[in-house]
């Protein structure tokens, strides 16, 4: 008879342990369905507290990005009008025509310099005016 009474004694360890099983289930369900909620309701907190907040710095950016745009285009218009080029100016004219006379001055006393150079070359090398 002692078999048979460690054998319930057995039986109700194991409906106890299973109803124990049952009941923890239970708990963690119910404990994540309400750490979901909470999530969800500090999501929609965040989202409320933050929605004007976003919604002023969007107007900000575009407003910034707008006058950027008006700013730089004004610019544009001022330095370079959209218009057929203009004559060039007497002085620039002038200061081309200055430089253009230097250069030309400078080449001809270049040329001069290696003609001279070449008259005068040593004996050894045969020169321009001995073969003339």
């Amino acid at each position: 008879m002692e078999s048979d009474h460690t054998g319930t004694n057995e039986a109700d360890e194991l409906l106890r342990a299973e109803l124990n099983v049952k009941e923890s289930r239970a708990e963690l369900a119910r404990s994540l369905r309400q750490v979901g909620q909470t999530g969800e309701n500090l999501l929609r907190r965040a989202q409320a507290e933050l929605k004007p907040g976003l919604v002023i710095a969007a107007a900000v950016v575009g407003a910034v990005a707008v006058t950027g745009a008006v700013v730089v285009i004004t610019r544009r218009r001022r330095q370079r009008p959209w218009l057929a080029p203009q004559q060039p100016s007497t002085l620039g004219v002038v200061a081309k025509t200055v430089g253009l006379w230097a250069l030309r001055l400078a080449a001809r006393s270049a040329a001069q310099a290696l003609v001279a150079r070449l008259e005068t070359s040593p004996p050894g090398l045969p020169n321009a005016s001995a073969a003339s």
